[in-house]
C-alpha cells in the first residue's frame, strides 16, 4: 500500500501509520467514504480516524463533512500538473 499511495496521491506513507494506509487505500478504490463504514469495517476508534482525517485534510488531499470523505479534486489537479512538468 504505501507503494500505491506514493505513486497515486504522491505522498509516502510510514507502515506504522495504518489508518492512514486505510484510508488512502480506500480512496484509491472509491473517490468518497462513509466515516462511520470505515470506522466499522476496520474495527477504528472514531477519534483516532476523526484525528488522522483532519491531518490528511491540512495537506489538502482530502475534504471531509460530518459523514463523509472525499479526494480533494484541487489537490488531484495540482499533483497532475506537477507530474506533467516533472515529465517535460
Amino acid at each position: 500500500m504505501p507503494i500505491l499511495a506514493k505513486h497515486f496521491f504522491g505522498i509516502n506513507i510510514a507502515d506504522n501509520h495504518t489508518i492512514e494506509q486505510i484510508v488512502l487505500d480506500t480512496l484509491i478504490n472509491n473517490s468518497c467514504f462513509n466515516k462511520n463504514e470505515l470506522a466499522e469495517q476496520f474495527n477504528i476508534k472514531h477519534p483516532k480516524l476523526e484525528q488522522t482525517l483532519t491531518h490528511l485534510a491540512s495537506f489538502g488531499l482530502i475534504k471531509c463533512s460530518k459523514e463523509r470523505c472525499c479526494i480533494d479534486e484541487n489537490y488531484l489537479s495540482s499533483l497532475s500538473e506537477k507530474l506533467k512538468k516533472m515529465a517535460g
